[in-house]
This record gives C-alpha cells, structure tokens and sequence, in this order.
C-alpha cells in the first residue's frame, strides 16, 4: 500500500509517494505526525508574498483508484476526500466543536475507510471526467475587434439627453462628451491592446503530456509545464472598480515570456487547466507587460543579487557544515542567493 503527502509549496500535480505497511494504526500516526502547523506557516508567508499554495494533504492507497485524502489549508479545519474507481465522495470536518461539520472525526473517517464502512457516511456521486482524460484542449478565442469600442458608446449619452432637452447649451454638450471620452479612453485602449495580443495567438493544452502551445502568427511555441519558472495574475486591487474587467496572465518560462489575456480565457480558469501556483500581482491600470528586462536591467539585478550573496557569505562563514547543508535543502524557504552562499562555502570547505 501507499502513503503520499503534498506540501504548500509542491507542484499542484506533484504528490510525493512512498510504500508502507498501511492499516489503521499506521494511518493515525501519518496523518497525527504530518507538520500541519508547519504547512499552515508556509501558506501564510506565502500568501503574504500573493503567491499560491498547494493544499496541504496527505493520501491513504489501496490502489492507484482506491484512496483517501485529507487536506487542509489552515487550523480551522481538513477537507476529506474518498475515491473509489468511478465513485467519488467528500466532506469537511471543522476544528469547531460547534461547527454541524465537527459531528465526526477525521480519525473516525480514516477508521471507516480501512474497516469499509465509508461509503455509508460519504453521499457517493460519479466520477466527472477529468481535463486529464483529453488528449488536446483548445482555447478559442472568439472576439471581435469592434466590441473593444463598446466603451465608447458612453460618450453620446449626454448628446442624447440635451438634444432631447428643449433647451440645450451646445458648449456644455461638447464638454460632457469631452469628459467622456477621457473617462472612457483609458478602457477602450487597454481592449485594443488586450485584443492585439490575444487575436494573433491560438491556445492548445496538452494534459497528458503536460505542454503549452501557443501559435503566435504561425510561430508555434511549446512550452512543457516543467520549463515554466513562473505563472503572475495581473489584476486592479479588490476594492477598485475601475478597469476591474482587466486581467491577464504572464507566463514565464525558460522559452520566453507570454500573455493571455481575460478575452481568451480567465487567468484562474487557465492556473486551473496547468494545474500551477501562481502569483497574484495588484496593480492600478492593468497594461501588458512581457517584463522583459533590458541589458541594463539585467546588470542591475545581477549587481543585487551578488550583494546580497555577499551578505549571506559572510553571515554563514561560521556555521556548521550541518547546518548549511540544512539551509540548501530549505529552497522553500531561502532565497536563490542564500543558498548559493551557503553551496559556496561547503564547496570552499571540501577542497
């Protein structure tokens, strides 16, 4: 039988295996020495830092289609899961001793699944069909390039109400179409560019073998999951109206840099589809951005990143062999700089 465990920071997709003498005992003790505590940090600080987290979860197999997972965000409470061939079933069980959902216990939950009994606690349902199952999904985009001038229709709201008027000051109907237009440029601009980007590229997912295609003017681009470095949401601030419509999503890979804009498909449905972390990025006017940095950019951030290597190297200089190894291994938790000076360091001492 198998155990399995995803951490916040792991790949969605990704589920760390190993082969166990699983039973009820066993199973009690996985899940009441797995570090929730710990996980619970990590998804904090990351979503401090607008990034993303995998669920943190653990998996009980008695086949790759017979399983049990239990999976939780914060202390509040797990959300369990029971997967049998093409039944599937799920139910949250709050921390909340008056919380409906703390009637039953995880641990009664993970009684039941290795006595059999779980399919009469769990309301079973069939299976759907996972975006795993298609060879290709194709993302359309359909829209046409007069709707982006939707916007500007606002602007003969005033002609209209004073040409209906009996009296009407022509000079007061120039300046409220005026006003109009400068409210409504901005918008009507950011659909232009959101429209020139997207209509010059055809979007295919390949599930199975896990790859991005993007045809960009008959230039195909394929980019395995693997290759991508990172994934940003582009959006206006929560409380902001404005411009609210306007998302989209950078993609950065080893390959280069792409944009999928909100016309195409929505950046969550898409994170959702690559099954990716991602993270979110507010800003006050959403204008496209590749980030591609200049020469100079480049050298400036080379520059940065050395001086705060530099720091690390002499922060580190007097710790233990033991305890720097420990720091390479915590990438989830250093920074790509610290880490190279602590691998510099042992690298030093080993000669």
């Amino acid at each position: 039988m198998t155990f399995g465990y995803q951490n916040a920071d792991f790949d969605p997709e990704h589920i760390e295996k190993r082969e166990v003498d699983l039973n009820y005992s066993t199973a009690i003790a996985l899940y009441s020495e797995f570090p929730w505590e710990e996980q619970y940090e990590k998804v904090e600080r990351r979503r401090q830092e607008n990034l993303s987290s995998t669920s943190p979860t653990i998996y009980f197999y008695l086949s790759d289609e017979h399983f049990l997972s239990i999976s939780s965000l914060n202390s509040y409470g797990f959300y369990v899961y029971y997967k049998n061939d093409d039944k599937c079933g799920s139910l949250s069980v709050s921390n909340d001793s008056f919380d409906v959902r703390s009637s039953i216990s995880v641990n009664e939950l993970i009684e039941q699944f290795f006595s059999s009994s779980i399919d009469e606690t769990l309301e079973l349902f069939d299976v759907n069909q996972s975006v795993k199952d298609f060879e290709k999904v194709e993302i359309e985009f359909s829209r046409e390039k007069g709707d982006m001038f939707l916007p500007l229709l606002f602007m003969f709201v005033p002609i209209t109400i004073f040409t209906l008027a009996e009296n009407y000051d022509l000079t007061m109907i120039g300046v409220l179409t005026l006003l109009c237009l400068v409210a409504i440029l901005p918008s009507t601009l950011l659909n232009l560019s959101y429209w020139n980007n997207d209509s010059r590229q055809k979007i295919n997912y390949l599930p199975q073998e896990k790859k991005l295609i993007i045809d960009r003017n008959g230039i195909i681009h394929q980019i395995h999951k693997s290759e991508i470095t990172s994934i940003k949401i582009i959006k206006t601030p929560d409380d902001q109206r404005v411009f609210d419509q306007h998302t989209y999503t950078l993609i950065k890979s080893r390959k280069g840099n792409y944009i999928i804009t909100h016309l195409t498909i929505s950046p969550m449905d898409l994170v959702s589809l690559i099954q990716h972390n991602y993270q979110t990025e507010q800003v006050l006017y959403p204008k496209l951005s590749f980030e591609i940095l200049t020469s100079k950019q480049k050298k400036e951030k080379a520059n940065r990143k050395e001086s705060k290597k530099q720091e690390f190297l002499d922060k580190f200089k007097d710790y233990e062999t033991g305890k720097l190894e420990e720091i390479i291994k915590r990438d989830d938790y250093y920074a790509e700089y610290a880490i190279e000076a602590a691998q510099q360091i042992l690298d030093k001492r080993s000669k």
